[in-house]
């Protein structure tokens, strides 16, 4: 019964990392071709945030199903990094129920449904 779990969570970790790229990705093609200083200030935020996820920070599988459920995972978990510690990003799910990220965030089009 363990293996179907770690294939399961594995699934999501990869779903979940190339979720990141594309919003990185998406977020880096939405500046126009004379962007704002504080939109790159912003994009590099987002770049911070997604080196952190996909290098240094162990994510959980309750991470990976939390910020699964919203439309752009790289700007929550943005948040979730600009209302923790500097050193540390706290627990994922902690951190999205003490911010009210569901109020706050769009969900996944799977969740509106």
């Amino acid at each position: 019964m363990k293996i179907p779990k770690k294939i399961s969570a594995l699934q999501a970790k990869r779903k979940l990392l190339r979720q990141l790229d594309a919003s990185l990705l998406a977020h880096a093609a939405a500046l126009c071709s004379a962007p704002s200083v504080e939109q790159v200030y912003r994009l590099q935020e987002l770049a911070e945030t997604h080196f952190r996820l996909k290098n240094q920070y162990q994510l959980t599988p309750e991470d990976f199903a939390s910020l699964l459920r919203y439309a752009d995972p790289l700007a929550v978990a943005d948040e979730c990094r600009r209302v923790s510690r500097p050193s540390e990003l706290l627990p994922i799910s902690a951190l999205l129920d003490e911010m009210n990220a569901e109020m706050r965030f769009p969900l996944a089009f799977s969740e509106n449904q």
